[in-house]
C-alpha cells in the first residue's frame, strides 16, 4: 500500500495502484510481483524458472502459467505491507505505462477490454463535465451532467470504504492513512484519465524503461 511522502503525483500513484486491489478479490486475481508464494513442486512442474529467462516480468509469467494449468490465485489481505513513495510526473508516467504494457504484452484480451471499459468511463466523465458547464445556460443539461457523474461519486465512496478496510489491516500506520485520505480520494478523480492515457500510450509501445535502463521488447 503506497503512502505519499512528497507531492501530488505520489498521491496519484497511490490512488492509481488501488486499481489492482479491487481486481485481486475477484476471479481475475493476478500475481503481484515480489510478493507471492508458490509451492516448489508447482514452480518446477510449470517450468517457471525456464520461462523467466525470456520474460520481462516475473509476475505475468506466473499468472499466465497458473491460469493455463487452471490453478487458483488467492489474495491474502493481511499480507499487505506499507511503502512510502516519492514520485514526480516523469516517474509516474514511466511506472504506470510499464505496468499497463506488461498487461498488453502478456494478456492482450485483458488490455483490449480495459481499453473499451476505460474509454467508456472517460467519455461519460467528459460528457458529464461538459453537460454541467452547459447547465449554466439550460437546466436540462445540468441534470444530465449530474446523472453522468454519479458513477464517479459511487467510485469515490467505494474507495473511501476500501481505504478504511485496508487501514484496519495496518493499524500501526493509522496516522498516515488519516493524513493521506483526502488527497488520495481527490487523486482518485484522475485515475481513469491516467489509465486511459496509459492504455493509449502502450498500444504500439516497443520499448520500456526500468531502473535507468531501456529494453527493446521483441
Amino acid at each position: 500500500w503506497y503512502f505519499s511522502s512528497r507531492g501530488f503525483f505520489s498521491h496519484l500513484k497511490s490512488a492509481w495502484s488501488t486499481i489492482g486491489i479491487g481486481i485481486m478479490f475477484g476471479k481475475h486475481a493476478f500475481i503481484w510481483g515480489g510478493s507471492f508464494a508458490l509451492k516448489r513442486e508447482t514452480f518446477r512442474k510449470m517450468g517457471i524458472r525456464e520461462q523467466w529467462f525470456n520474460s520481462i516480468s516475473d509476475d505475468t509469467v506466473v499468472t499466465r502459467s497458473l491460469r493455463k494449468n487452471k490453478l487458483k490465485i488467492f489474495f491474502v489481505p493481511k499480507a499487505i505491507s506499507a511503502s512510502f513513495d516519492k514520485t514526480n510526473w516523469p516517474q509516474l508516467k514511466e511506472w504506470t505505462n510499464r505496468q499497463i504494457f506488461f498487461v498488453r504484452n502478456d494478456d492482450y484480451k485483458a488490455w483490449r477490454d480495459a481499453f473499451i471499459v476505460y474509454g467508456f468511463f472517460n467519455l461519460t466523465l467528459l460528457t458529464g463535465i461538459v453537460s454541467l458547464a452547459l447547465g449554466l445556460f439550460d437546466s436540462r443539461f445540468f441534470i444530465l451532467g449530474i446523472l453522468l457523474l454519479l458513477p464517479q461519486l459511487f467510485t469515490l465512496i467505494r474507495n473511501y470504504f476500501r481505504n478504511n478496510s485496508i487501514a484496519k489491516l495496518l493499524p500501526e500506520y493509522k496516522k498516515y492513512f488519516k493524513q493521506n485520505r483526502g488527497k488520495t480520494l481527490f487523486a482518485d478523480l484522475l485515475v481513469k484519465p491516467l489509465a486511459m492515457y496509459n492504455l493509449f500510450k502502450t498500444r504500439r509501445m516497443k520499448k520500456i524503461k526500468w531502473r535507468g535502463r531501456e529494453y527493446a521488447i521483441k
